[in-house]
């Protein structure tokens, strides 16, 4: 179990990738790519081989999504950033509830019968990764 420097840092940085890619994905529909990579090395260091668990999960889980065009390279990239800094377990995490958020938006427009665009990937993402610290600092 990493000690409390570790987690923070961990946080902060997962915190700051998730509201930076937000933001542009919000504003400009692209995460860049410079984003992605500084956070993915910044996981790769601060986590060694759990982070490069963490990326290859989150890339292997979401690339076909990518292949069917449901999701784009940059939402691919973000993924596997955010699993770099989360770890392994953070990685399958954060996977399964930005599509639960995902799916949950989905519903509601499907419910309101709403032609309005789809929601970038990267607000989902904001959501799990808000979940992933609350939970860490909990446990």
């Amino acid at each position: 179990m990493p000690d409390a420097p570790v987690i923070l840092a961990r946080s902060a940085l997962l915190l700051l990738l998730a509201g930076a890619a937000a933001v542009f994905d919000w504003r400009a529909r692209r995460i860049p790519n410079w984003l992605c990579l500084a956070a993915a090395l910044s996981g790769l260091i601060l986590n060694g081989w759990s982070g490069a668990q963490g990326l290859c999960i989150a890339v292997l889980l979401s690339a076909p999504f990518y292949l069917l065009r449901w999701r784009g390279a940059g939402d691919v990239k973000l993924l596997g950033a955010g699993g770099a800094l989360a770890g392994f377990n953070g990685a399958i995490f954060l996977f399964a509830f930005s599509a639960v958020f995902s799916g949950i938006y989905a519903v509601v427009l499907m419910l309101r019968r709403s032609k309005a665009k789809a929601l970038p990937f990267a607000i989902p993402f904001l959501l799990a990764t808000l979940l992933l610290v609350l939970h860490s600092w909990a446990t």
